[in-house]
């Protein structure tokens, strides 16, 4: 049997593969991004149960609809996919095993209370909830409340339930260790389950019980898409996306990002015949403010910090200085130029750790029609666009903004920036 570790990569980018994510074309495997790991080697080396804690704050990033959606990011799985696998249920199919684990297969225990119809009288509710009739000089209740039982619905929801379980079994139980062999005693029945999962849910009052049914309706309206004509349920799905970048570039803006970017897009654009012909917006990742000094943050999922290749190039210091150029004529302050880029710090040393993130300081680009030589004068801090590294693994597991990672990534930038050349 396979170990857990087995299934994980994080070389994947550097084999020309920009997938991140959980996928089954065949194969199986979880691809993390570059650098969340030093190899593939140090992912074999885990610990099973850390690896598992890492799989799972994977799971959560690629889950935030806000980090996937941003940027226009036409590359989320599904999109280039013959069926569409970007509504893959993962939370779902998480939470229900993890339901599983804790409280096995789903057995009915609510009792459901109904005035008059069939069934055992509950005699303590129907006095304690019902005015009685006079009857020839005797109080009747006419209409008293009765336990409720459908032992067919009953019996159905716990079958579905283990339907449902075995199918999250089958494709991502391998993080949890849970194997089912057994297979399910229904067959797949769109119509029918989703009929008893919705009357289900409209008679529960138990939050519980209320989210694993909601769970359970979610993997079943994506089985019903993905289903086939002769009712077989395809092993294949995929879960992330096909260009981590958006994802990194958006994580980034919220540690960081102070001010509305919108307020320094640059434009451009042609005038023909003395009319406007149209122009494009010029964007900048990331803006921050830090006392009274403005940071212009580029942020590049290039692989120079984990293999010491790939830094950006002419195009992106150009439209960087321009970026900062504007940035500084439209609010007459001092602004400072950057390029953030991932690596994997590994071990925390004094030279890769900056509270609260891991970062460390690369060296800076420059264009030689900028000055950077504080000697020849008329140079601006800009000039140098600074490159700094910033540890993936921390990132993913802190992207909210942080003051204090403000602070101490301004500090490193103006530090640097009064260096010599």
């Amino acid at each position: 049997m396979q170990k857990l570790n087995d299934y994980c990569t994080c070389e994947a980018k550097l084999r020309g593969d920009e997938f991140v994510g959980i996928r089954n074309d065949g194969c199986l495997e979880i691809c993390f991004p570059a650098g969340y790991f030093k190899n593939d080697d140090a992912i074999a080396e885990l610990d099973e149960d850390e690896l598992r804690q890492d799989i799972m704050q994977l799971f959560d990033v690629l889950s935030d609809s806000e980090l996937i959606e941003v940027h226009e990011n036409s590359n989320i799985i599904g999109r280039d996919v013959e069926k569409s696998s970007s509504d893959f249920p993962m939370l779902a199919y998480v939470n229900l095993l993890r339901n599983f684990m804790e409280y096995g297969y789903y057995s009915e225990q609510e009792v459901v209370f109904k005035q008059g119809g069939n069934g055992k009288v509950d005699w303590n509710r129907t006095i304690k909830t019902l005015r009685p009739d006079v009857v020839n000089d005797s109080v009747v209740y006419l209409d008293p409340v009765t336990r409720q039982t459908d032992n067919n619905e009953r019996e159905l929801i716990s079958l579905i339930h283990k339907f449902c379980v075995w199918d999250a079994a089958k494709r991502i139980g391998f993080v949890f260790g849970v194997d089912i062999q057994e297979p399910p005693a229904l067959d797949f029945d769109y119509e029918m389950f989703s009929s008893v999962l919705m009357t289900k849910a409209s008679k529960t009052f138990h939050d519980r019980t209320l989210t694993l049914f909601q769970d359970m309706q979610r993997i079943v309206e994506y089985l019903g898409k993905n289903v086939s004509d002769e009712n077989v349920i395809p092993d294949e799905f995929y879960f992330g996306v096909n260009s981590f970048a958006p994802v990194w570039e958006a994580m980034v803006e919220r540690i960081f990002g102070t001010e509305r970017r919108e307020d320094y897009y640059p434009n451009c654009g042609w005038v023909i015949d003395g009319k406007n012909a149209g122009r494009v917006e010029m964007r900048p990742d990331t803006i921050m403010k830090v006392d009274d000094k403005i940071f212009v943050l580029d942020s590049k999922y290039y692989t120079y910090g984990i293999d010491g290749r790939t830094l950006p190039q002419s195009e992106s210091i150009t439209k960087q200085l321009a970026y900062a150029e504007f940035a500084e004529q439209k609010i007459g302050k001092t602004v400072y130029n950057v390029f953030l880029m991932p690596y994997c710090a590994g071990a925390v040393t004094a030279e890769n750790f900056l509270y609260p993130f891991k970062m460390k300081y690369l060296g800076y680009a420059y264009s030689d029609w900028k000055n950077t030589d504080v000697a020849k004068g008329l140079v601006k801090p800009y000039h140098k666009i600074h490159g700094v590294l910033l540890d993936i693994k921390n990132v993913m597991q802190n992207y909210s903004k942080s003051n204090a990672a403000q602070k101490q990534f301004a500090n490193v930038i103006t530090t640097a920036n009064k260096k010599g050349p």
